[in-house]
């Protein structure tokens, strides 16, 4: 790319917990120029081709995560991931990729291997046209997070901050990374694709790595201090985790 222009960047699943994120900071980055993204889009080829042809790079992170049929959702990602890749090939310009996935890749669960299907699928039909990166993310928390759905955080903090509790809590430790500094990450990379085109696995090292009923306890001690009290508060994590707290203490709608 020439010195000084701006990476064009389009986001699938823009309106998730990490697109809804990586979105803010782009519309803001000096770096990059946002190009929006709609749902619909997955609908309507012209569209979606219309959308890839603006991109230098797109990151894609539009997948169901969770269903009740595991048949559906793989076939739902997989069609998500043919799409995308047949409207970037039609681009006189083909955009890189960076594909959203998981460092638990090896579970044997249909989304897994959506993920990992995925990535080799993209890989295979961009070969020699253009990169792809597949970013191997460990699990996200922070605000906007769905309790229930994206992380054991935010289910965590919205039962807190409602005053139930978690029928069981496991005694095991978790790999965790706050949503912005994920998105920073993401950002980095998807730079350093355009800068060295070429396709590769990337795997995102986590930034905390806690107890889950260490993090039960600090929530239901917070979750009992009037609401004009703030806790001291010593690592970094312990803020991250207060910031999300407040967070669902504030937007019970969920």
């Amino acid at each position: 790319m020439e010195s000084g222009k701006k990476i064009r960047i389009g986001i699938t699943g823009e309106s998730g917990f990490i697109g809804r994120h990586l979105a803010g900071m782009t519309r803001i980055s000096p770096c990059f120029q946002y190009v929006p993204f709609e749902k619909r889009f997955f609908d309507d080829s012209s569209e979606l081709t219309r959308f890839a042809g603006e991109c230098d790079v797109i990151v894609h992170l539009a997948a169901v995560s969770r269903a009740e049929n595991g048949e559906s959702l793989y076939n739902t990602n997989m069609a998500l991931v043919r799409s995308l890749a047949e409207a970037a090939l039609r681009c006189e310009h083909v955009p890189g990729i960076c594909f959203g996935s998981t460092v638990q890749i090896q579970k044997q669960l249909p989304y897994h291997a959506s993920k990992r299907d995925g990535a080799a699928f993209l890989k295979q039909a961009l070969a020699g046209q253009s990169w792809i990166i597949n970013m191997l993310m460990p699990n996200a928390f922070g605000p906007y997070s769905r309790p229930f759905y994206n992380s054991v955080i935010s289910t965590f903090c919205f039962m807190a901050a409602s005053g139930k509790t978690p029928e069981q809590i496991a005694d095991v430790s978790v790999e965790l990374i706050h949503v912005e500094t994920l998105c920073s990450r993401i950002l980095a990379l998807a730079a350093s694709g355009i800068a060295e085109q070429k396709t590769k696995d990337v795997i995102f090292p986590f930034q905390y790595r806690e107890s889950l009923p260490e993090i039960w306890k600090k929530l239901q001690e917070w979750a009992g201090l009037d609401r004009k009290t703030v806790p001291r508060l010593i690592t970094s994590f312990e803020l991250e985790l207060y910031r999300a707290f407040v967070f669902y203490r504030n937007t019970l709608s969920f």
